[in-house]
């Protein structure tokens, strides 16, 4: 009897002990997040406090590797820039243009933060501007996603119908972000179906580039090296792999990967779309750069021209950071393009969010553009059969 409640009395010890230190553990590794958190938020402050000293003493200092570059309002290949204001939604970002009957439409993302939650929610919302960019504050509508992740979305026109193309999600596996297609009602700018493509890879999909050719939608899934996706049907989860560029050195390594921006569209027997790259310099900040490229209207669409440094404009990156964007981020991220005609003169206006936080307008001067890119050889296509095509998928 004695022996048996002594072994008792260690088993419950044991059992405490185990329950104490589990508990201890929990406490420590709540603790240690708490303690990260502050130290973030403190470091984040800091660099809040130096964007202000910044914006006071009109002093905004851009990292060595972009002090070079003219600013492109200078040498006139910028126009203008225009800041949109949006009060519906407070800070709007990441927008993509596209032209209506009434002047323009533009679909961005916006953020909200629920209760103490340390992740934002984000929400795509559409907006009418007049011909002069303009906001129609009345016009504002929250695109029905069914999702409180989505973000980045890019319109373009394929047969005559308006897609827009966005990152979410993953419905049926949690954490898993990957691009969507949805078709648009012309009226109400709702979404007729949405489509979520699975790669089954295990990367965060992003920044794909859209574009229309013939009666088939396809991709620039990726610039360097080019890898172009056919979609057959936008209602179904079947991309084809086409073909693959191996370009090298199309943009300097010190500005950081090429990656998508704007949908693709045809200009002078070329398509053109703006792109986006991001480094980190010695402080710690990470910049993002745009850049144009063009590639050829006919398939298998190799790109032929770039631009030779990033786009930079007079009160780039000045935009204040709104309380949910991180402040140790500058960005200028291109999503939408237009090209039209305006008194005589041929125009390219881009959309871009800056900062995370506001959305600018701007418009190019489509001569100048083309010349300032730089022409890209001929390079020989990597074949693809249907064995690569179904390994790229799953590995991608």
């Amino acid at each position: 009897m004695f022996i048996t409640l002594i072994s008792f009395f260690y088993l419950s010890l044991l059992f405490f002990l185990f329950l104490y230190f589990r508990n201890l553990k929990k406490q420590v590794k709540k603790a240690d997040k708490k303690t990260l958190h502050i130290l973030h938020s403190q470091e984040n402050l800091l660099h809040s406090l130096h964007l202000l000293t910044e914006k006071i003493s009109r002093n905004h200092v851009l990292p060595p590797s972009l002090t070079s570059i003219p600013f492109a309002d200078q040498t006139g290949l910028v126009l203008s820039v225009k800041q949109l204001s949006l009060p519906p939604v407070g800070t709007p970002h990441v927008a993509s243009i596209v032209s209506s009957n009434k002047g323009y439409d533009v679909f961005f993302r916006y953020n909200t933060q629920k209760d103490t939650a340390e992740t934002p929610l984000s929400h795509l919302g559409c907006i009418n501007l007049t011909p002069d960019f303009e906001p129609m504050y009345e016009s504002f509508r929250r695109i029905d996603t069914k999702s409180t992740f989505s973000e980045d979305a890019r319109c373009f026109t394929h047969l005559g119908r308006q897609f827009l193309v966005y990152n979410d999600i993953y419905p049926e596996v949690a954490q898993e972000r990957t691009i969507c297609i949805a078709e648009l009602d012309s009226r109400s700018s709702q979404l007729k179906y949405t489509t979520p493509f699975r790669t089954q890879s295990n990367q965060m999909e992003k920044n794909w580039t859209p574009f229309s050719f013939g009666e088939q939608i396809f991709f620039l899934y990726s610039l360097d090296p080019q890898v172009i996706f056919e979609l057959p049907d936008p209602q179904k989860n079947n991309l084809i792999q086409t073909k693959i560029f191996p370009h090298k050195s199309l943009w300097p390594e010190k500005w950081g990967k090429m990656r998508g921006g704007t949908p693709a569209i045809l200009v002078d027997g070329e398509y053109l779309s703006f792109f986006h790259s991001s480094f980190k310099d010695e402080k710690g900040i990470i910049w993002y750069v745009m850049g144009a490229y063009t590639f050829a209207s006919t398939f298998p669409f190799q790109i032929t021209g770039i631009s030779p440094h990033p786009i930079l404009f007079n009160n780039i990156y000045h935009s204040s950071h709104d309380r949910l964007a991180n402040p140790k981020v500058r960005v200028i991220y291109p999503t939408g393009i237009v090209y039209e005609k305006r008194n005589n003169r041929e125009l390219i206006t881009v959309s871009c969010g800056e900062n995370d936080s506001f959305i600018k307008i701007i418009t190019i001067d489509k001569k100048m553009l083309f010349s300032s890119l730089k022409r890209i050889a001929p390079q020989k296509a990597l074949t693809v059969d249907s064995a690569t095509n179904e390994h790229f998928l799953k590995t991608v």
